[in-house]
Parts: C-alpha cells; structure tokens; sequence
C-alpha cells in the first residue's frame, strides 16, 4: 500500500524513483553509523539524529522522513561547529542539497539531486586529495599515509615500523589513489573503476577497529552509489522484491522496524553505544561496508558505462541558483585554510596540511599574504580547562580565536600563557573581560586547528 505523502517525488520514472529509495538507505544508514562512531549517548541531539536515521532505514521511499534526518543532521552539524568531523560537513552540504531539493518540490513531488550530491562528494574528496600535495605529507617520518597504513593494520598486531619497507611509498600511493578518484569519476568510461577503486581504498582504510574511517566509509560509498547508472538501484529494488514477496505483506514493515530497532538495542547493551572513545561497534558497522561496498562492486561490474546516473545541474525539475550558491559556499569552505580564514572542517584532514604563520607548506598553492587570526598563535603554558590543559602538554600552539573559544565556555578555568613573547597568567580568565568574550557567530563558523610549531605533524 503507498501511503500518502511518503512516496511524493519518486515518481520521476521508475529509474529515478528506484535511485532515490536506494540512496535513502544508504544515506540513513550513514548517518546511524556517524551516530554509533562519533556520538555520546548524553547528547540529545544525537539521539534524534538515530531516531530519524532509523525512521528513514523502515522506509527509505518516505521523502518526509529523509526531510527529517536531513534536518536532524544540520541541527548535529550546528551544534558541533566549528571543530567537529569533516565528514559531519560532508554530510551537511548534501544535507542542504536535500533540503532544498524537498522544499522546491512543494509537495509536488521529490526530485533527488544527483547532480548536486556527485558535485560535492567531488569537491570534497578532491580537496583532501589535493591538499595531500605538501611537503609534511611526503614526510615518511610525521606523514599521515604512514599513520593511516599503521591504523589499518593494527588489526592484525603490526606495530608501528614494522613495514619500513612500504613506508616511503604510502604518500605516493594514497595521493595517486585520492586524485585519481575524482578525476574517474567525471569520465562516464571511467566512472564504474573509479567506484570499485573507491569501495576497495575504503575498505582498505576500515580495517581496523582503530581506524577512524569506517563512518566515513558509509558515507563515501552512499554517495559514490548515485555515480552509477540509474538501472543499478532498478536491480537492488527488483532484487528486495523477490526477498519480500516470500513474507506477508502485512508483516513486512513490522519486521523490519522490530528487526533495526533489535539490532540497534543489542548493539547499545552490549557495546554501551560506544563513542568516540570506544571501538567495539566496529565489527557491525564493518559488516554493513562490507556488505554496501560489494554491492557497489557488482552493480559497477555489471551496468553499461555509457547510461550514466550523472548530468548536469540543471536538470528539469532542479532549481539551478540554490545549488549554485551552495557550490560556492563549498568552495569558499575549501579554499579558506589557504585564505588564512580557518582550517577545520576544510576537508584537509589527515593531510599534514599547514598554512599557519602566513605560509604553507603545500607545493603548488600558498597561503594569501596577510595577516589573519589563525596565525595570532599562543602558547599555553598550563590551565585547568582539560582541553588547554592537554594542548599544553602537547606542546602545541593555539591561536588566539581558539583560546577564547574554549574560555569563553569555561570563564573559571586558571590559565597561563605566552601571547606575542609576554606571559600571562590568570587564576580565573574572567579576569581579563576579552579573554572570555564571547563572538558567537565567529567562534560558531571559524574553527583552527592546533598547531605543530615542531614539525608539520598529522592532524584530523
């Protein structure tokens, strides 16, 4: 039975429809994994966010309910800003997409935007990619690939130097791999290598439970699924099918909610939700790539290159200025660690990436000569508040705008620390008024990451 409202939009053309049903899951998918991998169970918000994902997983044809985690997750994305993971803005900007998508419709029925969803997992991707091309990254003794190849293997017990024989090439590799992937997918001949190289580098980065990436692994392969031609989700729906028609058709919906929200419960009893600092939700997660990455891998091996998903922004039905304006607000995110506007959520993770103090160490674009608040840096010399505290032992320096982020948060907090070569101690920051000022659209939308005055060391 279709019930109203749910399936308004996915009427485009059975093509079309089967696209957006598939991609709904895989999208609400995403998002529990991000939940399980990144989130507290104090956070309410986070706990709306798994409701409205598993909401979306019982019935992916619901557009109202993608509408409800595509605002569940903005509201996330708003809460965590400015220092939170980079694939939460991944997540945010195909969330906006989305939304605009759902209020162009008017109820007239649901357009998904393909077009607009590639576009930013290309930009995205390209510039980690691209930001990978500085001297720290090419560094075997701080680099990130070195990192991230111990991270994958930690799973079978190899210690960090134990593979010096591959180090040196790991840089070149993972570069090669993440430019090449963008550049794939804009050919259609090329596009369904460029999503079976895709799934196996992911997979490749999720071994471990100790890797960081299995979230956004979820993410990448929902995305990269709307590369492939439209035919492909017809086969996943016609497939589904044929498993559904062996239940009752009155009992399918209850089986599935009772089925998600069992496995949801088992895996917060047994694992304690798990969080950021906790690994043992690994294993589910994996399972679920393991299984998404090897459809992709079938269905890119098995649709025809040239009946491309892909075409351009301004499809019939598409809205063109909205997507625009977003694309540029991408590239204006992208471009800001060279601008000396800020360096979080840039999608310059793990890349050794540094444009602080006016210069960059990146081989083909520099940092805009002037000067800027990222590179007002102070050294803390010790506070109570946990994260300086921490950044002091570190040896790490922070910038002004963060010190009074954090502060502001905690005005009580004791703080000393060295600004422009003076020291200054406080036993309560409140006792300098500007210490603890609080800027909150700037402290909300401008976040810098902690930086190495030591060496150009890996960062998230």
């Amino acid at each position: 039975m279709t019930h109203a409202g749910d399936h308004r939009g996915l009427d485009a053309g059975d093509g079309a429809r089967d696209q957006a049903v598939v991609f709904s899951g895989l999208w609400a998918l995403a998002h529990v994994g991000h939940v399980l991998r990144k989130s507290q169970p104090s956070e309410p918000i986070a706990w709306l966010l798994l409701l409205a994902a598993l909401l979306l997983l019982i019935r992916p044809s619901a557009s109202r309910r993608l509408a409800g985690v595509a605002v569940a997750q903005l509201l996330y994305l708003a809460d965590r800003m400015p220092v939170t993971d980079n694939h939460a803005y991944l997540l945010g900007f195909a969330n906006l997409g989305l939304s605009t998508a759902l209020v162009a419709s008017r109820g007239r029925g649901f357009r998904l935007p393909v077009p607009y969803l590639v576009l930013t997992l290309l930009l995205s991707y390209g510039a980690a990619a691209v930001a990978k091309l500085n001297a720290g990254f090419f560094d075997v003794g701080v680099s990130c690939a070195v990192e991230m190849l111990y991270d994958a293997v930690a799973v079978a017990g190899l210690a960090p130097g134990s593979l010096r024989a591959v180090e040196p090439v790991m840089p070149f590799l993972i570069a090669a791999i993440e430019l090449t992937v963008p550049l794939a997918l804009l050919l259609p001949r090329t596009r369904r290598a460029a999503v079976v190289l895709v799934v196996l580098f992911h997979w490749g980065l999720s071994l471990s439970p100790t890797a960081t990436a299995i979230d956004f692994t979820l993410v990448v392969y929902s995305l990269v699924f709307l590369a492939l031609p439209a035919q492909a989700a017809t086969r996943i729906r016609a497939g589904a099918a044929r498993v559904a028609a062996l239940l009752p058709a009155a009992r399918r919906a209850r089986i599935a909610a009772v089925a998600l929200l069992a496995a949801f419960l088992a895996v917060s009893l047994v694992t304690g939700w798990g969080g950021p600092g906790s690994n043992r939700n690994w294993l589910w997660l994996a399972l679920a790539a393991l299984a998404v990455g090897s459809a992709l891998i079938v269905l890119a091996l098995g649709t025809r290159a040239e009946r491309s998903a892909v075409g351009p922004l301004s499809r019939p039905g598409l809205p063109i200025l909205p997507y625009a304006a977003l694309v540029l607000v991408q590239l204006a995110n992208i471009g800001a660690p060279y601008l000396g506007i800020k360096t979080s959520g840039s999608f310059v993770m793990y890349s050794n990436l540094q444009t602080e103090r006016g210069q960059s160490n990146h081989f083909l674009i520099p940092r805009l000569p002037r000067p800027a608040p990222m590179d007002d840096l102070v050294e803390v010399v010790a506070s109570s508040n946990r994260e300086l505290g921490a950044t002091a032992a570190s040896g790490d320096l922070v910038s002004w705008h963060e010190l009074r982020r954090d502060l502001s948060r905690d005005p009580e907090a004791s703080i000393s620390y060295r600004r422009g070569g003076v020291l200054h101690v406080h036993e309560q920051a409140r006792e300098d008024p500007e210490l603890v000022a609080r800027d909150f659209w700037r402290h909300k939308l401008i976040g810098h990451r902690s930086f190495d005055p030591r060496r150009a060391s890996c960062r998230w």
